[in-house]
């Protein structure tokens, strides 16, 4: 009983981890939540407060790869109509109320649309920038794989078309992290596609209101899943700028970050958070061009040894020297100091060995 009344206390400010079925408010990218309109309930609209209208069960299918939305206060389900027409909240649970989940690692460009990295493996993006140069990189993997009224008309030009902005993101050289951006949930911010009519995709506009996008790339598009509890806003949002020996993180392009594996702290693997597994000790030489890492938790060092990375116990092991290249600021590749041309480097399939191209790229962040 005590623990429901705290639950109850908290609000919903933490991100959705995706670990299960769970109660959920869904923040759009200016400022609500969606809801079912409390006049007209199959609508679905984006002036959402902290009520049950604003509240929605969420069910996952095939390792969070699809989800259903259905909503607290209807038990409706939020859907995508099967003409690819309408969003409302109207669905039983069919075929038309289930989304491919995108997580995506995203950061904000000069016009309005986004710049993305898929986290699911789901559909390829335009926009991911590996050069032919590290399309050779998978050496090893680490650790597995990883408005306004009524329902809404489609938007079929919400910005520039795939085509220009795939030329326009080929031409860009970096994959950016998602943990440097502004917004606090920014890291787990998602995109929904509907499964049924591949290329829609739910949207809201300032002024239209929830809309149907046919723009995948758009900022509009993304979405923020929340629940009950505490908010880490301070925790590990300072750039890591190698000057000194710090507790950090080192985030990948994926929009997670580097850790030791909960269930053998021998493996090395992507989906690490914040926690203690995916706290590194930061050790830089005199120069700040050569850097060690030790594990908050198991105190073993990051190493690449055998087209590996992985995790040993003594610091004098040559292996667990990395060549810092700083790309920018806080953002580095870490190359072996030993095996020439050896990256550490995250693609969809996971951590592995790249070359140096563009997901080879980490943010490092030290706590507050």
């Amino acid at each position: 009983m005590a623990l429901e009344l705290l639950n109850d206390k908290l609000s919903f400010v933490a991100p959705y981890k995706w670990d299960g079925p769970k109660i959920c408010m869904i923040r759009h990218q200016h400022g609500g939540f969606l809801r079912a309109n409390p006049k007209n309930h199959q609508e679905c609209n984006y002036k959402g407060g902290q009520t049950d209208w604003s509240k929605w069960q969420i069910f996952l299918h095939e390792n969070a790869k699809i989800i259903q939305i259905q909503n607290v206060k209807t038990k409706k389900y939020l859907d995508i109509d099967k003409h690819g027409q309408y969003i409302s909240v109207a669905s039983e649970g069919g075929t038309c109320s289930k989304f491919i989940l995108h997580r995506f690692a995203l950061h904000n460009n000069n016009n309005n649309n986004v710049s993305a990295a898929a986290a699911t493996g789901n559909v390829s993006t335009s926009t991911s920038t590996s050069s032919s140069s590290d399309t050779t990189s998978e050496v090893v993997m680490n650790g597995g794989g990883g408005g306004g009224g009524g329902a809404a008309a489609v938007h079929a030009n919400d910005g520039n078309n795939d085509e220009q902005q795939s030329s326009e993101s080929k031409q860009s050289e970096s994959v950016s992290p998602v943990l440097g951006l502004n917004n606090v949930h920014s890291e787990y911010g998602v995109v929904l596609e509907s499964q049924r009519t591949r290329g829609l995709y739910v949207s809201v506009h300032p002024n239209d209101g929830v809309y149907i996008s046919k723009d995948r790339q758009h900022t509009h598009n993304r979405l923020y899943f929340l629940v009950r509890g505490k908010r880490d806003d301070g925790v590990f949002r300072k750039p890591y700028l190698l000057k000194a020996q710090n507790t950090i993180i080192i985030s990948h392009a994926f929009g997670g970050t580097v850790r030791i594996n909960p269930k053998n702290e021998n493996i090395v693997d992507h989906q690490g958070d914040k926690d203690i597994l995916s706290q590194w000790e930061a050790l830089p030489d005199s120069n700040a061009s050569v850097l060690q890492f030790k594990n908050v938790k198991s105190g073993a060092f990051l190493r690449i040894k055998e087209k590996t990375v992985s995790c040993c116990e003594r610091k004098s092991d040559p292996n667990t020297k990395f060549l810092v290249h700083v790309v920018q600021s806080n953002i580095v590749k870490l190359e072996s100091a030993v095996f020439e041309g050896q990256f550490i480097s995250v693609r969809q399939k996971g951590l592995c060995i790249g070359n140096g191209g563009p997901h080879c790229q980490m943010t490092l962040y030290q706590k507050e």
